[in-house]
């Protein structure tokens, strides 16, 4: 009797749940299953790489009167950086200026004394021998004059070489010397760090290797 009942029960809420399920339908929404965003994401170390670095020492011996620049400033090709005290080699320059007037002035007497020469012999007024006398003299002066250009340029080069400039546009990215330090020929004094084809130097575990191609987006 027990059974029957539960039997009958059973079948009353059967039926009754059917019938509430048919009269209120439920909804259904398809969903295609996506990889979340995280899961392609590969997050790696690297390090940011100049290739194009150099490491600038000054060219002569000298005190250090002038620092332009400081670590992190951005310079451009051929700004000022540092300078040396240059008083001894501005000195060389003023002396290797004034021999190369006096070498031009004895030149140009050379040269007038040559012309006068060449004049008077038309008239016979003078040897042959005095006239290739003074070609000789004018040859001797014009030399000097070439010697004496050479030392004025070697002049103005040890004065170029007081200065330090930036070979390339770029970055200091350390400094090694200040104001009133003695630095010789060959002291690196800035090291230069250069911007322009900067790249990213990252090391990929090799299970990785296969997530990884020139497509992806860094």
């Amino acid at each position: 009797m027990k059974t029957t009942i539960s039997g009958a029960l059973l079948a009353v809420l059967i039926c009754g749940s059917v019938q509430l399920l048919a009269q209120e339908p439920t909804s259904v929404s398809v969903v295609t299953p996506q990889p979340a965003g995280d899961s392609e994401r590969l997050r790696l170390s690297g390090s940011v790489v100049a290739p194009r670095r150099a490491s600038l020492s000054v060219a002569t011996d000298g005190l250090v009167v002038q620092r332009a620049v400081d670590i992190g400033n951005r310079v451009a090709q051929g700004q000022l950086l540092l300078e040396l005290d240059a008083t001894l080699a501005q000195t060389d320059l003023a002396q290797a200026t004034a021999a190369l007037h006096e070498a031009t002035a004895n030149r140009d007497e050379a040269r007038r004394q040559l012309d006068e020469a060449q004049r008077l012999r038309a008239d016979k007024h003078v040897s042959e021998n005095e006239v290739l006398s003074r070609q000789a003299l004018l040859a001797v002066s014009e030399a000097q004059v070439e010697a004496a250009q050479a030392r004025q340029r070697a002049a103005q080069e040890v004065i170029r070489r007081h200065s330090l400039r930036a070979p390339f546009t770029g970055v200091i990215s350390s400094r090694s010397t200040d104001v009133g330090e003695w630095v010789s020929r060959g002291d690196a004094v800035f090291e230069l760090v250069g911007l322009d084809e900067l790249y990213v130097d990252v090391s990929v575990p090799q299970e990785r290797f296969a997530r990884v191609d020139e497509t992806a987006p860094v």
